[in-house]
C-alpha cells in the first residue's frame, strides 16, 4: 500500500531564457561604388571601345543601368583587355543585383590588374552578398596585404569575419577601419557590434557611446547601444535610450522588443508585455516577441496566459525549441505528461543539442512508468552535458525503480558531489536508505535536503513515510500535514495522510484523503488502489473492485492492485475468478510471494488441498523468513 516516493530533478532554468536583439541597420553604400574614368591603363584603350565606355558611364550616371551595361559589354567585346570597362561592367551588374555576372566581370578585371584594390574590394563585397564568405575573406585579405591602410577593405573584411563567426578577427578589422576612418559612424557601430558579439560589454559600451555622439539620430545605433546597456545592467539608462530611439522611429519592431526586454529585466512585467505586443503589431510573425510575452506572464504567475503565449509562438514557428520546452514545463507541473512529452520532443527537434529538454523528457517518461525510455533520454542529456547533476540524479532514480539501489546510490552521491546544494539528490539518497529498511538514516538525508529547500512538500511527504516505517504516526501526520500546507495541489501528500489514517483504522478519514488525491491527480494509481483497500475494510467489495481495476487501467503492472482485485472477488464469492487473477499474477511475477499466499488462501477456502499446499510452499520459499504469516501457513500445511 505504501506509495513509491520520488524526487525527480526537473530542469526549468530556460523558462526565463531569451535575449534582446541587435539590428544591422542601413550601412553606407560602399558598393556598387565609384565608376572608373576609363583611362587607368598605361596604354590607351581602343578608341571605339573607349567611346562605348564613355557612353556607358553617361548612361550609368543617368541611372539607365540596362543600357549602361550593354555599352560596357560592347566595350569589352571590342577590347577584351580593357580593365576599366570590365570593372565598370562589374559595378553595373552589381547595381542591377546580377551578382553572378558581377563576379565574372570583376574576376576578368582582376586577371588584368591583380593588385587593383577597388577590384579586390568590390569582388569581396559581391562574394559577401552572395554568401560566399570564405571567398570574400580571401580577396579582401589580399587587398589589405597590398595596402594595409585601405580602410574600406578592412571594413568589409570585418563584416566577412563576423559572418564566419571569427569574432576576434572582426574586432581587429573594425578597429583598423575606425583608426583609418575615425569620423565614420558606421565603422564605430560595427566595431561596437563586434565587441557585443564577443561579450566584451565595456568595450562595446565605449564604442557605442562614441558612435552615438557622431550619429545621435540613428535609431538602429541607439537600439544596439541600449541592448548593451541592458546586458550590462544599466537598465534605466537603456530604457531612456530606447524611448529616445522610438521618438525617432516607432515602427522598428526591435526597438519595442528591446524595451520590453529591459523592462522585463527590471521586473516590470506588465509594461514589458505591452512593449512586446507593440513589437508584434509591427511584425506579426515576430516569434521571439511572442515568446517573451509568455516569459513575462509566467513571471507574473499568470500561467494560463503564459501557456497561450507559448502556443501562439508555436503557431508562428512550430519547432521553436524554447517555447516548446517552456510549454512542456508548465504542462508537466500540472501532470499533463502526454502533452509535456509532445512538447519536449518538439523542442529537441528544434534544437538538437538541448540537454535540459532531454532530461525533462526523461522525467515525463519516468512519471509514465516508461523506465527504459526514460533511461535512454537521461543518458542522452548526459552525453550532451556530462556535468548535469540533475541527469545523474535522474538516472539514479530510474535505477532505484528498477531495484538497482546500490548503483542508484552511487549516482545520487555523484550528483551531490557536482552540486552539493541539490536537494532532490539528497532526498533520493534518503530514499535508498528508506527502501533498504533504514528509516532513521533516511530521515537524516531528508533533513539535509530540507536545509537546501526548506519548503519542499515532496521532502516532507517522504519524511512522513519514513516516520510511518518507525511507527511514529503522530510525527508522520505532522510532516504530511506540512506537505499539504506547502502544496495543496500535491496529491502524494493527501495519499500519505490517507495512509496514516488507514493505519489508525480511521477508514472514513482515510477515504476522504484518498479521494482528494485522485481528484487532484486523476491518473494517480496508488491512491485509487488505497481507496479500494479502504472500501474493502468498509465492507464494499464492489466499489473496491472498481477502484482497483481503475488503478490497473492506469498501471497494468501494478502487482498489489492485482491482489486487491482478487480479494474483492473473494469477498464477492467469485472464487474461480479470484484464482484466475492470482494465477496470472504468479505467472507474471514468479517471485511475488504475496500472490502465492493469497492463492493458497483461496484454495484453502475451496478445499483444493493439493493446490493449496503447492501455493503455500512457494510462499514460504519466497517470503522473508521473519514474515509473521509464515507460522500460520506452516500450521495449515501440517
Amino acid at each position: 500500500m505504501e506509495r513509491r516516493m520520488w524526487c525527480f530533478a526537473l530542469t526549468i532554468v530556460l523558462l526565463l531564457s531569451g535575449a534582446g536583439e541587435s539590428m544591422a541597420g542601413p550601412e553606407r553604400p560602399g558598393t556598387p561604388g565609384q565608376l572608373r574614368e576609363g583611362q587607368s591603363l598605361s596604354s590607351p584603350p581602343d578608341p571605339s571601345a573607349y567611346a562605348r565606355f564613355v557612353a556607358g558611364r553617361t548612361r550609368y550616371l543617368e541611372e539607365h543601368l540596362e543600357s549602361a551595361e550593354k555599352a560596357f559589354q560592347t566595350a569589352v567585346e571590342i577590347d577584351p583587355r580593357y580593365v576599366d570597362a570590365w570593372y565598370n561592367l562589374g559595378v553595373t551588374r552589381h547595381a542591377r543585383a546580377n551578382l553572378e555576372g558581377a563576379v565574372e566581370a570583376y574576376r576578368r578585371a582582376r586577371e588584368l590588374q591583380p593588385e587593383g584594390l577597388d577590384i579586390l574590394n568590390n569582388l569581396g563585397v559581391v562574394y559577401f552578398e552572395s554568401e560566399r564568405y570564405r571567398e570574400s575573406m580571401g580577396v579582401l585579405q589580399e587587398a589589405v596585404e597590398i595596402d594595409s591602410l585601405y580602410g574600406e577593405a578592412w571594413y568589409n573584411l570585418g563584416r566577412t569575419y563576423s559572418e564566419l563567426g571569427r569574432v576576434q578577427e572582426a574586432v581587429y578589422a573594425y578597429n583598423l577601419a575606425v583608426h583609418l576612418r575615425p569620423k565614420d559612424p558606421v565603422n564605430r557601430r560595427l566595431l561596437a557590434d563586434s565587441y557585443l558579439t564577443a561579450g566584451n560589454l565595456e568595450e562595446a559600451l565605449d564604442a557605442y557611446e562614441r558612435a552615438v555622439r557622431m550619429d545621435p539620430s540613428n535609431a538602429y545605433l541607439l537600439n544596439n547601444y541600449a541592448l548593451t546597456l541592458t546586458l550590462y545592467g544599466t537598465l534605466d539608462e537603456a530604457i531612456r535610450v530606447l524611448q529616445r530611439a522610438l521618438v525617432i522611429d516607432d515602427q522598428i519592431p526591435e526597438l519595442h522588443f528591446n524595451l520590453g526586454f529591459a523592462l522585463q529585466a527590471k521586473e516590470s512585467y506588465a509594461a514589458s508585455v505591452r512593449a512586446f505586443e507593440l513589437a508584434l503589431e509591427r511584425r506579426p510573425d515576430y516569434a521571439e516577441a511572442q515568446f517573451q510575452i509568455g516569459v513575462s506572464y509566467v513571471k507574473m504567475g499568470q500561467y494560463d496566459a503564459g501557456i497561450r503565449a507559448y502556443r501562439a509562438v508555436l503557431e508562428i514557428d512550430s519547432y521553436h525549441p524554447y517555447a516548446a520546452y517552456n510549454l512542456g514545463v508548465l504542462q508537466q507541473e500540472v501532470d499533463l505528461f502526454e502533452k509535456a512529452e509532445t512538447n519536449y520532443r518538439r523542442a529537441i527537434q528544434g534544437l538538437e543539442v538541448f540537454p535540459e529538454a532531454y532530461n525533462n523528457l526523461a522525467h515525463v517518461l519516468y512519471s509514465r512508468e516508461q523506465f527504459d525510455s526514460a533511461l535512454v533520454y537521461a543518458e542522452r542529456a548526459l552525453a550532451q552535458d556530462s556535468s548535469m547533476a540533475r541527469a545523474w540524479n535522474n538516472i539514479g532514480l530510474i535505477l532505484l525503480d528498477k531495484e538497482q539501489s546500490d548503483t542508484a546510490a552511487v549516482l545520487f552521491h555523484k550528483a551531490v558531489a557536482m552540486d552539493s546544494t541539490m536537494a532532490q539528490a539528497w532526498t533520493n539518497i534518503g530514499l535508498v536508505h528508506h527502501y533498504a529498511g533504514r528509516p532513521d538514516t533516511a530521515l537524516a538525508y531528508f533533513d539535509k535536503a530540507l536545509s537546501f529547500d526548506a519548503n519542499s512538500a515532496e521532502t516532507y511527504n517522504n519524511i512522513a513515510q519514513s516516520l510511518l516505517r518507525l511507527e511514529d504516526e503522530e510525527q508522520a501526520l505532522e510532516a504530511a500535514a506540512r506537505a499539504v500546507e506547502l502544496r495543496p495541489d500535491y496529491a502524494p501528500a493527501f495519499n500519505t495522510m490517507g495512509l496514516i489514517h488507514y493505519r489508525r483504522n480511521e477508514f472514513l478519514e482515510a477515504e476522504e484523503y484518498f479521494r482528494n488525491a485522485v481528484f487532484i491527480n486523476p491518473r494517480y494509481a496508488d491512491a485509487y488502489h488505497n481507496l479500494a483497500l479502504v472500501r474493502l475494510e468498509l465492507g464494499d467489495p464492489n466499489e473496491a473492485l472498481a477502484q482497483s481495476r481503475h488503478a490497473l487501467e492506469i498501471r497494468p503492472a501494478f502487482k498489489d492492485a492485482h491482489l486487491t482485485v482478487a480479494n474483492a472477488l473473494v469477498d464477492l464469492g467469485d472464487l474461480q475468478s479470484a484464482v484466475g487473477i492470482l494465477r496470472d499474477a504468479t505467472r507474471s511475477w514468479p517471485e511475488f510471494a504475496p500472490a502465492y499466499l493469497a492463492l493458497g488462501d483461496v484454495y484453502f477456502e475451496t478445499g483444493n488441498d493439493t493446490a493449496m499446499r503447492e501455493a503455500y510452499r512457494a510462499y514460504i520459499r519466497l517470503a522473508d523468513p521473519n514474515e509473521p504469516t509464515i507460522a500460520a501457513v506452516r500450521q495449515r500445511l501440517e
